[in-house]
């Protein structure tokens, strides 16, 4: 159906996580798993104690910012590149 990578950290904010990898399977996208997915995650991170979940979205897709904004996420710093 889709993978799901967090790694939790110790930090000075307390227990933290970050999203490495997050994908559902193509042809069942736009059918609720993914929020299903980060619902469980979040659920499993509080109980673990984390204080905060990162994540990165690529530019060009368009659909995961939305969605991860929708979730509650918010953008933290943007990342630019210049073709030569």
């Amino acid at each position: 159906m889709g993978v799901l990578w967090i790694k939790t950290s110790e930090s000075s904010e307390g227990i933290t996580a970050f999203g490495y990898d997050f994908e559902i399977r193509e042809d069942l996208r736009r059918h609720g798993y993914g929020c299903t997915f980060m619902v469980a995650a979040e659920w499993e991170c509080r109980e673990l104690g984390v204080v905060s979940i990162g994540l990165n979205v690529f530019g060009h897709n368009l659909a995961a910012l939305t969605h991860y904004e929708q979730m509650g996420f918010q953008v933290t710093g943007i990342q630019m590149n210049r073709k030569l």
